[in-house]
């Protein structure tokens, strides 16, 4: 297998693909985002339990390369994408966020337990075998476990991602 350019695009669905074929999430609770953030409004219409946000960061370009490297592909490395993962636990009682971080199946912890597993050195290829991206996936950082103000629980992480971005347009 080579490592080969790729875009943005295709590592992101590549990503969801990961976490719905693992069985983590339904493809009805997975998707991208533009924004790292559900409103109240939009909670509420969750088709599920538990929904996953993958939302692309800011992603550096390798000034050298693009300098001297013409304009066929330019190196990201140090990009990021941020999975953030949102569980709601009908609660009949207050103070039950131990359920909401540890019950097995929509605990966020547990989910976020299922999300390393799956993205942990995450090494993505296409159709021909050949890698699209520079090195796996490798996750950089886990933030504090919140509650928002319409009763979800929300945790998200931070993943590096780096990748010889392809820039001829179709």
């Amino acid at each position: 297998m080579t490592r080969v350019p790729s875009d943005l695009t295709t590592i992101l669905l590549a990503l969801q693909n990961k976490l719905i074929t693992d069985g983590i999430f339904r493809d009805t609770a997975c998707w991208l985002s533009l924004t790292p953030e559900l409103g109240q409004d939009q909670l509420g219409k969750m088709p599920a339990e538990s929904v996953a946000l993958i939302y692309p960061m800011a992603m550096p370009i390798e000034q050298p390369v693009v300098t001297g490297g013409g304009n066929e592909t330019m190196l990201v490395d140090e990009g990021a994408v941020q999975l953030i993962l949102y569980s709601r636990i009908v609660l009949d009682q207050t103070l039950r966020s131990t359920d909401l971080l540890t019950k097995p199946t929509i605990g966020l912890l547990s989910l976020l337990k299922c999300c390393i597993a799956s993205w942990s050195m995450f090494d993505p290829t296409r159709e021909d075998g050949n890698l699209i991206l520079s090195e796996p996936l490798r996750p950089r950082q886990i933030d504090a476990p919140s509650l928002t103000p319409a009763g979800w629980g929300r945790l998200s992480s931070t993943w590096r991602l780096s990748f010889t971005q392809e820039i001829s347009c179709p």
